[in-house]
């Protein structure tokens, strides 16, 4: 991720603290929502993402993201110009941040007279900025569980128990992906709007302790404070939802699946110290490293172990264990 400030050219308006932007488009109003767009990329800067998945080398998602944590307060049409298909409007602008610690977007002028298109434009800028916000986070939970942990699977051993029957005992040590904490970090950071000060607290709040391994240091804390309920909310339902699962894949000597079955860590279940906390404030602890071991007991193992050639540990969540 990376944060730009938009290059556009803005005035100084006459307009109190105002912006003076231009914007084109097809119609009126969507000449408008482009000035918009632009007087709240340079005011409040912007975030530009990519996300890029593939499957089976063929490129199925390309998208770009410019996030802006802004809105429009109120705005002056100055002049309009319509050239063919096309129309060109020149506004004054008034932007504030979308870190509301009142829930106030905006105040009337009079008692009894509501102003509409000033309000229309503030809650739609406002939901517009949100929305981007959510597309933002999203990009970094839709890794969520199969790029946050790393399972390192060790030299497995084949042994017998007291009754002669065959088991494949399978070493594993899971974690979580340092990049995938500085991601999320990355994007906590973004979207965070609860600072209210030492003695306003805020509704929603998230911790993220890790320390990265190239690093001696013992590590570092990270807490992030928010108004806006739906971010952490939406964090705690994908961890709740879709839990980190162990999946072993078992393959003949033709590459052929012959066996899967699904894992679920002792630290997801409480029989280890947890990977996180999805109480009051959410709680990523970085640093936790689960170490196991998998007993894997076939049917007929005489005969399956004369047809195993592979065996393989990744992470899945819920619904894609068999």
């Amino acid at each position: 991720m990376k944060k730009l400030l938009s290059g556009l050219l803005c005035l100084v308006a006459p307009f109190a603290n105002a912006l003076q932007v231009s914007g084109e488009g097809s119609t009126i109003e969507e000449a408008k929502q482009n000035a918009f767009r632009t007087a709240i990329e340079f005011a409040a800067g912007s975030v530009v993402t990519s996300e890029r998945e593939s499957v089976n080398y063929k490129l199925v998602k390309d998208e770009i993201l410019v996030y802006s944590a802004g809105y429009i307060t109120d705005y002056k049409i100055i002049n309009t110009i319509k050239s063919g298909n096309q129309v060109r409007i020149i506004v004054d602008v008034q932007v504030s941040s979308n870190k509301l610690s009142d829930r106030i977007l905006g105040v009337g002028k009079e008692p009894k007279n509501f102003d509409t298109d000033k309000h229309h434009s503030q809650y739609q800028t406002y939901l517009q900025g949100k929305n981007n916000g959510d597309r933002l986070l999203n990009q970094v939970l839709n890794d969520y569980p199969k790029k946050a942990f790393n399972v390192t699977q060790g030299v497995h051993q084949f042994k017998i128990d007291n009754y002669r029957n065959g088991i494949i005992e399978i070493p594993l040590e899971l974690k979580w992906n340092y990049n995938y904490i500085v991601s999320f970090n990355e994007a906590l950071k973004i979207l965070e709007d609860g600072s209210n000060g030492l003695l306003t607290p805020s509704p929603g709040n998230i911790a993220v302790m890790a320390k990265d391994p190239k690093d001696w240091i013992l590590g570092k804390k990270n807490q992030y404070k928010f108004n806006d309920m739906v971010i952490p909310s939406t964090i705690r339902d994908k961890m709740q939802r879709n839990k980190p699962n162990i999946l072993l894949t078992i393959k003949d000597f033709n590459n052929t699946i012959t066996f899967k079955q699904c894992y679920v860590p002792d630290s997801v279940v409480g029989k280890k110290p947890a990977f996180y906390d999805l109480g009051t404030t959410l709680v990523v602890y970085g640093n936790q490293t689960e170490k196991n071991l998998i007993e894997l007991r076939l049917t007929n193992m005489e005969e399956a172990i004369k047809h195993i050639h592979n065996i393989e540990l990744t992470i899945v969540d819920d619904n894609n264990c068999p």
